[in-house]
Parts: structure tokens; sequence; C-alpha cells
């Protein structure tokens, strides 16, 4: 994640053409989405001069973004245009020259972020023209110190400082599912409004922890069904089930 601060830091002129971030953690490309924007974009480009394109919700996906792509500025230096897909750059999607052909001849007036659910494969010459014009990375949720340094300073943003008996229980519960760490950080604060360190002992109180392993499993079976893993479903269904659960007639 170190390399998505690095382009936050980076100035307007700084910039390359073209980002293509990729993981499979949907927070970390959401959140750098916004932190993007807000960084480049400013208000008078947001109505005129940028463009968001979702894969699933476009028709002819490569199409589009070459359109987009190739589109002057209105009364500014540059056209922003944010994407996302999961089945380009991924290799399930094998419609590749139209996407090529935008890269090796990329207009100088665009910034172009794709953000790619998902894994990017390497081998594809998709990923090869994209480099030669811009940069492309894979990002992983955090984990270990990084992790514990990620919850301390989402706790930090909120006025907050937490024991690290805290963190560990957080992380114990909850792993490095920055969603749901982000959600549970965010309802610890307001319930903790008026107390600057928050300490184990405030965990507990706020939150049972069954009620947190439940809210976690009904989590990961929701996602294993949205994502078709039935094996996975089937694990999460069985450990609810386990723990008295009760089913849906």
């Amino acid at each position: 994640m170190d390399a998505l601060a690095g382009i936050l830091k980076k100035s307007m002129q700084e910039l390359k053409p073209l980002y293509i971030i990729a993981s499979e953690d949907r927070y970390i490309l959401s959140d750098f989405k916004d932190k993007f924007v807000d960084k480049f974009v400013d208000d008078a480009s947001r109505d005129f001069n940028l463009s968001y394109l979702e894969e699933d919700e476009t028709e002819d996906f490569p199409v589009f973004l070459k359109n987009q792509a190739n589109t002057p500025p209105i009364f500014a230096d540059r056209r922003f245009i944010i994407a996302r897909t999961a089945s380009y750059f991924t290799g399930k999607e094998k419609k590749e020259e139209l996407l090529i052909s935008l890269f090796n001849n990329f207009p100088e007036t665009t910034i172009m972020l794709i953000l790619v659910d998902g894994k990017i494969d390497q081998r594809l010459k998709l990923v090869d023209a994209a480099k030669k014009t811009g940069e492309v990375l894979t990002v992983s949720a955090p984990r270990f110190a990084e992790l514990d340094k990620w919850i301390l300073n989402e706790f930090k943003k909120r006025g907050k400082d937490i024991e690290f008996e805290g963190v560990k229980f957080l992380e114990q519960i909850f792993s490095n599912n920055l969603q749901r760490l982000e959600s549970e950080i965010e309802k610890i604060a307001l319930y903790k409004v008026d107390k600057q360190k928050i300490s184990l002992a405030d965990l507990l109180a706020i939150i049972s922890k069954d009620k947190l392993l439940e809210d976690s499993l009904v989590f990961n079976l929701t996602d294993a069904l949205l994502q078709g893993n039935k094996a996975a479903a089937v694990r999460e269904l069985k450990q609810m089930l386990d723990g008295g659960a009760i089913p849906l007639a």
C-alpha cells in the first residue's frame, strides 16, 4: 500500500498518464479512488472533465473507454477517467486489441485510473502495453505490523488512540478485512465520542464478541454466495449452524 501512498504524494505534473491498480480487496480500490479524485481533480473539473466507467454497466467497455479517453478536456488541461473492471487485465476477457491501441497512442490530455478487481495476468500483451504508457500495480490488504499500523491510523483519523490489546482483538475478529474493520472502528469512535483512549474493555463493552463473530460469519457467507464460491458458503453455513444459528424454514 506504500506504492499507492507514493502516487498520492505526487504533483499533477508528476503523474503518469495511466495507472492500473489491481487488488482482491475492494475496500483498497474504492478508498484509493476517492483519495485520488480528492487530491487531483478540482471541483470545477468534476462536472465536465471526470468520467466514471464500470465494466458491468457499460455495453462495450473498450470502445467506451477509448472514446472517453480521446475526448478533449473542457476549459482545463486534463481530463480524468476512472474505470473499474474484473475481466480485463486478468485473462478473463480476450478482447485486448482496442485497449492496446489506446495505450500505444495515449492522448496527452488524459489521465486514466483503471481499478481491477482480482489478479493481473502479467503474461498479457495488454499489460505490457499498459506498462509502457503508465504504471501497473498489484496491492494486497496489509498484514501483521502493517495491519497494526493501519488500524492505529484509522483511530487516529477519528481523534482516538487505542491500546495494543484492542488492536489485536480487532485483528482476531476481522483478520485483515479492511471494509469490516473500517466499519467497526467508525462505530467504536461514535460510541466513545468523548473518550480519547480506547481500551480492550471499551471494545468488549461496546460490542459482544459472540455478536461480532455471528456478524462476521453472516458477512463471509454472503460474500461467498455473491462470488459463487459454493464450497466456502457451505463451510460458513456449517460454522453458523454449529454455533447455534437457527435455519429459516
